[in-house]
């Protein structure tokens, strides 16, 4: 059985109430503070993993009427292969190799909490691509001003998923939670790629009686008001794929 993990964390310093709708815009820069894993592997301790980590600032202001800049800085990234966790993370030379196209900014549309079209420049390579989409994926909301617990079809990296959310009141911290599951088990349209299986017959049957393959990402974010709307002041997603042989889904 086979698990992969991604867990990412954004930060960011805020302010004050109004319509329920992420507030981006305006003359100053957000800064957040980002970190994000990714681990291949079983997830017991003291078993073999290997994995990748990020570290950097993240810089988002406005570039025009629901466009914006993003801009990482000082990124840093480290790999993992060895042993959880007695093992520890070495710099990568993707650090050193990448240093300009990390740091080139990109633009995005974003409205009502929604990521639309994104715009980089020709010299950023396909995997800096992937890095932002990542990120931006985070700022992903569907609210609704009337609903505290609903369930929608969500579009994100992973495809169009079924996605539920559960939103909540902190006042004596002056935060809105709110929690968003999606399964990636049941999507609309699901992104992803199949590589090696030159080789490999597809099981109809073995598929019908369970799915190999299994996701889930949870998201949480607190959020504290503004004149305008609202800001992230955290957010935390935790992702993870689950791969099981059907000779062990099959057993009794």
């Amino acid at each position: 059985m086979r698990t992969v993990v991604v867990a990412l964390t954004i930060a960011l310093v805020a302010s004050q109430h109004v319509n329920l709708l992420p507030d981006l815009a305006g003359s100053q820069t957000y800064v957040y503070k980002y970190e994000a894993l990714l681990f291949s592997g079983l997830h017991q301790e003291g078993l073999a993993r290997a994995g990748i980590k990020i570290n950097s600032k993240v810089l988002i202001s406005a570039a025009a009427e629901n466009v914006f800049l993003l801009k990482l800085l000082k990124p840093q990234l480290f790999e993992y292969s060895g042993i959880w966790p007695t093992d520890t993370f070495v710099a990568s030379k993707l650090t050193s190799d990448l240093p300009a196209q990390l740091q080139i900014p990109i633009k995005f549309e974003y409205n009502n909490g929604k990521v639309g079209r994104i715009f980089t420049p020709s010299v950023v390579p396909t995997t800096i691509i992937n890095l932002h989409r990542g990120i931006l994926n985070i700022l992903q909301l569907n609210l609704k001003k009337t609903q505290s617990i609903y369930e929608v079809q969500e579009d994100g990296v992973q495809g169009i998923c079924e996605t539920q959310y559960l939103i909540r009141e902190d006042e004596e911290n002056n935060h809105t939670i709110i929690t968003k599951s999606r399964d990636l088990t049941r999507c609309q349209e699901r992104i992803m790629k199949d590589v090696g299986l030159t080789y490999i017959e597809k099981c109809t049957e073995c598929q019908q009686r369970g799915k190999s393959l299994s996701g889930v990402a949870t998201y949480n974010y607190y959020m504290k008001p503004t004149p305008t709307g609202f800001v992230f002041t955290e957010a935390t997603v935790q992702e993870i794929h689950q791969f099981t042989p059907h000779y062990e889904i099959d057993k009794p």
